[in-house]
């Protein structure tokens, strides 16, 4: 009888441990990220002549599903954030007129002039999520999620571009200035999640998301003062496996 008892209680154990281990995924994730310098008293002024940059972005996940609609997830990735300002897109130099008020296009100059940011940042997010919608192989859930930045590093440039793509590279610090980054930044954000299964430990995932840094990027004050932050959004594919 305790023989049977134990036996009893192990297999519940065993049952009870695998069946949570199937609720716990592990991640990983690629994507691309869309971001944009900001200023917190309204977007549109700060669009005016820039444009967003588009970056590569690379991250692992936790996830663990509870109580059926439920999930929380921890994700660990590598982000660039950034911004263009345009300068001039349609420069003119003094050995393209003829004399004779005709203007003549030299593909050897460029004819395009910008400044281009690169702010470089180890986030560690945190959320709790909402499936919309859960099958036996599909999932949509939605996750508001709060989320550190540690900064990197940061790279200003001047880019002169030519016709064919190429670029002239220099410092961009006289447009931008010395500033020193904020260390340890903080960012709310939500993001959505399109699961599919593809096998028993596999699921393959689509998740776009959305974050806005709750402080300014830079530290300063007075005339080295800086207000602006960034605005991000990414797009992210990859895949879970369940532990």
């Amino acid at each position: 009888m305790k023989k049977e008892l134990l036996f009893s209680l192990c297999f519940l154990a065993g049952t009870t441990l695998l069946s949570a281990q199937s609720n716990c995924l592990m991640g990983l994730h690629g994507g691309v990220t869309q971001s944009q310098y900001i200023r917190p008293d309204g977007a549109h002024r700060a669009f005016s002549n820039r444009e967003p940059l588009f970056s590569a972005n690379v991250g692992i996940s936790l996830r663990q599903d509870f109580k059926e609609k439920f999930y929380w997830q921890t994700t660990l990735q590598y982000l660039q954030f950034g911004q263009r300002v345009v300068v001039e897109d349609n420069l003119m130099w003094g050995s393209e007129h003829d004399g004779s008020g005709g203007y003549v296009r030299d593909p050897a100059l460029p004819h395009r002039m910008e400044y281009q940011q690169k702010t470089d940042y180890l986030t560690l997010r945190a959320g709790l999520g909402y499936y919309l919608l859960r099958t036996e192989k599909f999932g949509l859930g939605v996750m508001p999620f709060a989320e550190a930045g540690f900064f990197i590093k940061n790279k200003d440039e001047q880019r002169l571009v030519y016709d064919n793509g190429n670029v002239d590279s220099s410092s961009g610090l006289d447009y931008y200035g010395e500033r020193e980054f904020r260390k340890v930044n903080a960012s709310a954000g939500l993001a959505l999640s399109f699961q599919a299964k593809v096998a028993s430990k596999f699921d393959v995932f689509l998740a776009p998301d959305a974050s806005y840094q709750l402080l300014a990027a830079t530290v300063g004050n007075g005339d080295n003062s800086d207000t602006r932050r960034y605005f991000a959004m990414g797009l992210n594919a990859g895949v879970f496996y369940r532990l």
